[in-house]
């Protein structure tokens, strides 16, 4: 019976989805694709909202709270590099870090 907040259509789409499974249809008051203005929206009480624990790694208002979801939610996260930039140092490390982060559970 809450107010929700979505994001953009892509992330919409896998919130919608796991709503569903839920059993439930949200109440989406307010969209928007900027992840601090939905944390903003949060903190000012005007509805709740279900983020990616990637963004609340490093973009966490001091407001909120986040909470994993039981079951858990994945996502599937690309990165796309062209084959030759494989060998540079810079860009092995961002992979590598990306799937680091992608193993890890972060969150607020």
């Amino acid at each position: 019976e809450e107010r929700w907040i979505a994001g953009c259509l892509r992330c919409r789409a896998n919130f919608l989805h796991e709503c569903a499974e839920q059993g439930f249809a949200p109440d989406i008051a307010f969209t928007t694709d900027d992840n601090l203005v939905v944390q903003s929206m949060v903190a000012a009480g005007l509805g709740v909202a279900m983020m990616p624990g990637l963004v609340l790694s490093f973009l966490c208002h001091q407001k909120v709270t986040g909470r994993a979801l039981d079951p858990a939610s994945r996502r599937h996260v690309s990165a796309y590099v062209l084959r030759e930039h494989l060998e540079i140092p810079a860009t092995a490390r961002v992979l590598e870090e990306l799937r680091t982060v992608a193993g890890n559970r972060v969150g607020c």
